[in-house]
C-alpha cells in the first residue's frame, strides 16, 4: 500500500479538502482522509475507531452525492449484478465529468434552471454533500490535532490532554463541543489501556460520543435531504429554451412563445414523472449503508448482528450510562430497526448497535479506493469503477 494511501493528514490537509469546491471530488478526498486517519489511530490503539466507520458512511453518501442512487436502487430491488448495471454507472459519470454540478456549464445551466428530471438527485446530493463537509471540517480537524499531538505521546500527559480539550467548546451540541471533549479523553485512556476488554469500551465510549455529537448537528441536513420539495413550475418552457439557447431572449415572440409553449408542458410531466421515482429512489439509498467485501446493511431491517467479544458485556459505568441514555429516547429492546432514518432516537440507537456489532470487523479498514482511484480524484479527475 502506498503512502498516498495511508499517509497521516494535518489539519493543513483537512483545511485544503473543505476547500474543494467540486462536490464530488471534495467527498472523495474526505472518505480518503477518514480511511488514512482510521489506519493512524488504529496503529496506536486496536479496534474500530469513529473515523473507521465515518469512511464507510462517507463512501455510502458519495452515492447520492454523485446522483447514482438510482443505480444502487436497482441492484437492491431486482438483485441485479454490477456488471449489469455497470453501464449505467459509465454513462452518468461522463455526465458527471460533462458539468452536472457545474453551472458554468450548458448541463449545469439546465440543472440548476429546470427544476424537474432531476430535481429529487440534484436537492438530495447538495443536503448529503452539505452534511457531509460540515461534520468532516469540525470533526477530522481534531482528530488530526489528536494525531500530531497528544495521541504520539510516549507516556500519559494529563495536563497536555487537558491543554488539548480546553480549545472545544464546552456545552451541549449542535454549538457545544462537550462531546467531544469526552470523546478524546477516553480516545486518550485508550492508548495507554492495557486490558483488552477495557480498551474495547474506551473506545467505544468515544466513538459513541462523536456519533451522538455529530448526528444532533446533522439533524437539519438529513431532513433536507429527505424532503423533495415542490419547485415552483412557472415559466418552466421559458427557463429551458434560454438553458438551451441562451440568447433566444432575443428572438423575435413569433417564434419565441410558441418554442416556449411546446417545451414547458414536456418539461413538467417529465419532472414529475422523475421527481416521483426520484422521491423514492433517494429514500431507499440513504437508507442503505454498503460495508466492505459486498456485505450491505438495510436500515429498514433489524440490525440483530451480535456484539463484538470484548464488548458482550459493558462494565465501564459511563458507557453504561450513555448506553441507557441512548435506550430511553425510544424504549425497547432486541434487535434494532429503523423507519424513519430522520428520526434522530433511531438513527442514534442504530449508530450504537453497529459500533457495538463491528468494532472488531477487520474489512472495516480496507480501503475504500483503489491507489489508481486515489491518484485520479487527486488529479481532479472523477475515477471510474466501484466508488
Amino acid at each position: 500500500m502506498t503512502d498516498q494511501m495511508i499517509g497521516k493528514p494535518g489539519e493543513g490537509d483537512v483545511r485544503r479538502i473543505a476547500e474543494i469546491e467540486h462536490p464530488v471530488l471534495q467527498n472523495l478526498a474526505i472518505t480518503q482522509a477518514y480511511f488514512q486517519i482510521s489506519t493512524a489511530l488504529a496503529g496506536l490503539c486496536p479496534g474500530a475507531n469513529w473515523c473507521t466507520f465515518a469512511t464507510w458512511a462517507s463512501r455510502q453518501a458519495g452515492q447520492t452525492i454523485r446522483g447514482e442512487d438510482l443505480r444502487g436502487a436497482l441492484e437492491l430491488r431486482l438483485n441485479a449484478p454490477a456488471r449489469i448495471t455497470a453501464p449505467l454507472q459509465s454513462l452518468w459519470r461522463t455526465v458527471l465529468r460533462a458539468g452536472f454540478h457545474d453551472p458554468d456549464t450548458v448541463l449545469g445551466r439546465l440543472v440548476k434552471e429546470i427544476h424537474g428530471p432531476l430535481d429529487a438527485l440534484e436537492h438530495a446530493s447538495v443536503a448529503v454533500s452539505r452534511g457531509n463537509h460540515k461534520v468532516f471540517v469540525e470533526i477530522a480537524q481534531i482528530f488530526a490535532r489528536f494525531l500530531a499531538g497528544p495521541a504520539a505521546d510516549q507516556t500519559r500527559d494529563q495536563a497536555r490532554m487537558t491543554t488539548f480539550c480546553e480549545r472545544l467548546n464546552p456545552g451541549e451540541p449542535p454549538d457545544g463541543q462537550q462531546y467531544l471533549r469526552q470523546a478524546f479523553t477516553h480516545y486518550y485512556a485508550a492508548l495507554f489501556e492495557r486490558d483488552g476488554r477495557a480498551r474495547a469500551e474506551l473506545m467505544f465510549l468515544a466513538n459513541l460520543e462523536i456519533g451522538y455529537h455529530e448526528q444532533i448537528r446533522l439533524q437539519a441536513e438529513i431532513c433536507q435531504a429527505f424532503d423533495t420539495p415542490a419547485r415552483d413550475a412557472t415559466n418552466l418552457g421559458v427557463r429551458v429554451l434560454t438553458c438551451l439557447f441562451p440568447h433566444s431572449a432575443k428572438w423575435w415572440t413569433l417564434f419565441r412563445t410558441p418554442s416556449a409553449s411546446l417545451l414547458g408542458p414536456l418539461a413538467r410531466a417529465f419532472a414529475r414523472f422523475c421527481l416521483d421515482i426520484n422521491r423514492q429512489v433517494i429514500t431507499e439509498c440513504l437508507m442503505t449503508l454498503r460495508l466492505p467485501r459486498g456485505n450491505v446493511l438495510r436500515l429498514g431491517e433489524k440490525l440483530d448482528a451480535p456484539a463484538a467479544s470484548s464488548l458482550a458485556e459493558i462494565t465501564n459505568p459511563e458507557l453504561r450510562g450513555l448506553l441507557a441514555a441512548v435506550e430511553s429516547l425510544r424504549p425497547g429492546g432486541g434487535a434494532v430497526d429503523v423507519r424513519d432514518w430522520s428520526d434522530f432516537a433511531q438513527r442514534i440507537q442504530f449508530i450504537a448497535h453497529l459500533f457495538r456489532a463491528y468494532h472488531e470487523w477487520d474489512p472495516l479498514f480496507d480501503p475504500p479506493f483503489s491507489p489508481e482511484q486515489v491518484r485520479q480524484f487527486q488529479s481532479g479527475y472523477i475515477p471510474d469503477g466501484d466508488l
